[in-house]
């Protein structure tokens, strides 16, 4: 969600859709698919190390690969220097974050701007425009 505030004059992805336009895919995407996943995710989270990064590189792994599925079908392009292998970072500290998340929220927003402002000065998109 603060994806789509932060990046909406200048998004780093959008969905190809004739249906509908992308900032509404986007969200229904992210109420539906993500709560989904999330759903899914957090009470299946084990709790050795080595089953935690194996869980977190399936999920990775997962999303990766439909988001790879839909480049290739044209399904979402890639705009202001994104690309593949941006999402597969994203995708990596997007659930460690939610997992985070389940214990230490405060940390969790914390370390997320953090990566927000980290993503915003590579891609060069000002926080500060109106």
């Amino acid at each position: 969600l603060i994806y789509n505030v932060v990046f909406y004059k200048n998004p780093l992805w959008v969905y190809t859709n004739a249906v509908f336009n992308y900032q509404f895919t986007d969200l229904l995407l992210l109420f539906i698919v993500f709560t989904c996943t999330i759903l899914n995710y957090i009470p299946r989270f084990p709790k050795a190390l080595k089953k935690q990064v194996l869980y977190i590189g399936f999920w990775v792994f997962l999303y990766s690969f439909i988001e790879w599925i839909f480049v290739m079908l044209e399904g979402i392009d890639h705009r202001n220097g994104w690309h593949i292998g941006w999402s597969i970072l994203h995708n990596i500290y997007q659930f460690i974050l939610l997992r985070i998340h389940q214990d230490r929220p405060i940390l969790a927003w914390i370390l997320a701007f953090i990566i927000l402002f980290i993503v915003a000065g590579i891609f060069n998109i000002s926080l500060l425009k109106t």
